[in-house]
């Protein structure tokens, strides 16, 4: 293996995370011990303020020390093909190629999809920005950079806060140079870029979504992240959030859905087109002399979501919601003897007993029936619930009844 050519420290005696003042100091008092016999040592002080000039400036170091970190790290690397730098000799203004080594954090793009998209699968075109290296200034910002007079390179300095009754120094990224250390003046600044070192690309990439994609389904562009200075362009991750549906909702594979009723067909039977996610027509009836209790909950099998990642498919859970309300005009003291004839006779009222206070009823408005809080009728549910109990809630609604199998025949 190759031993990792740190000519350019050597020369001054510094570690490679040696700081600026270090570095200074360093050469000063190197040039001073050779200054003694200059002309022997002519040679030598050319080497030293080379490796000084290349060291002390933020984008040649960067450039030779990712250089010697290639290095580093491919030990196998010929020495021939090493730049100059590397191997101690001429130390370039610009690298042959950067090499960058790691690349940045991941970009996050959160994509709203519908449910209708989650159920059949699509593939959609989705506008991503994303940050690219400036070419015109090589992701310097500028062609010159000055030390910071607010912080003196260091890109820190200390503030005052308060803990108690007392101030205490804390130290914090310098506002002016933001923590760098260096800033470039608006006369130096690249006009590309306005200083800022990157460019806004926006481009167009395809994401496919399989049918049955779950919410937190995220899909992966490797090198479409957004670019970092000594970084190359890390992942773009694109995360699925699902919009709210004006009528279904999604529980695991099942798909839930609310499906109103008459008190009529609820009574004498129904025969009904329920529109499903993907547009079909699915034709579903009651049994026959069933009564179908508000709140009721049916399964359509194997109608609910495409299995993600399995081969299971959901089921269709319908709960019903029955409109109880009848015109006045309607019940006639005659309708309501009929009715009461086709019937099953009700419970038998007490006696009234010598103390027993007649009282009269009136309307109260939603306090707990109809239009009250769904959660009080036993018709909340979570998506993420691994209950027994109906998606619905109440193991059935709240008036009983379970979630029988529905008659379905599809259009």
């Amino acid at each position: 293996a190759l031993k990792p050519d740190m000519a350019l420290y050597d020369r001054l005696g510094v570690a490679m995370d040696a700081s600026r003042d270090e570095l200074r100091e360093a050469y000063r008092r190197k040039k001073h011990a050779l200054s003694k016999n200059p002309t022997k040592n002519t040679k030598k002080i050319a080497d030293l303020k080379e490796a000084y000039d290349v060291l002390v400036n933020d984008d040649r170091r960067r450039e030779y020390d990712s250089e010697v970190m290639e290095q580093l790290t491919n030990p196998d690397f010929a020495q021939s093909q090493m730049p100059a730098s590397a191997r101690g000799g001429k130390a370039p203004g610009v690298p042959a190629r950067k090499v960058h080594g790691r690349p940045a954090p991941p970009t996050e793009k959160v994509v709203p999809v519908t449910l209708e998209e989650l159920f059949t699968g699509t593939t959609r075109a989705v506008q991503v920005d994303q940050a690219v290296e400036c070419t015109s200034c090589d992701g310097r910002g500028g062609s010159r950079k000055r030390t910071c007079n607010s912080c003196d390179g260091r890109g820190i300095v200390m503030h005052m806060e308060h803990m108690g009754f007392f101030m205490r120094p804390v130290a914090i990224h310098c506002p002016d140079c933001e923590g760098e250390g260096r800033f470039i003046a608006p006369a130096d600044r690249c006009k590309s870029c306005a200083g800022r070192r990157n460019l806004v690309l926006t481009q167009t990439v395809d994401l496919e979504i399989p049918p049955g994609a779950t919410s937190d389904f995220t899909v992966n562009f490797p090198g479409l992240g957004n670019w970092q200075p000594d970084h190359d362009p890390g992942l773009l991750q694109i995360r699925l959030e699902v919009a709210p549906h004006d009528r279904f909702k999604r529980m695991q594979n099942n798909a839930l859905v609310r499906q109103g009723i008459t008190v009529i067909e609820a009574i004498c039977g129904f025969k009904l087109l329920l529109q499903h996610l993907d547009g079909r027509l699915i034709e579903i009836k009651s049994q026959p002399g069933e009564i179908i209790k508000p709140g009721q909950q049916m399964i359509v099998p194997g109608e609910g979501f495409p299995g993600f990642r399995s081969a299971e498919r959901g089921d269709l859970w319908i709960c019903f919601d029955v409109d109880m309300s009848i015109p006045a005009s309607m019940l006639t003291p005659e309708v309501i003897a009929r009715v009461r004839a086709a019937l099953p006779p009700g419970p038998v009222a007490p006696g009234a007993a010598d103390d027993t206070q007649e009282a009269d009823l009136t309307h109260g408005g939603a306090g707990f029936g109809a239009g009250a809080d769904e959660e009080h009728r036993g018709y909340a549910h979570d998506e993420d619930d691994d209950g027994d109990e109906g998606p619905f809630g109440g193991g059935g609604g709240p008036f009983g009844g379970g979630g029988p199998r529905v008659q379905c025949a599809h259009q």
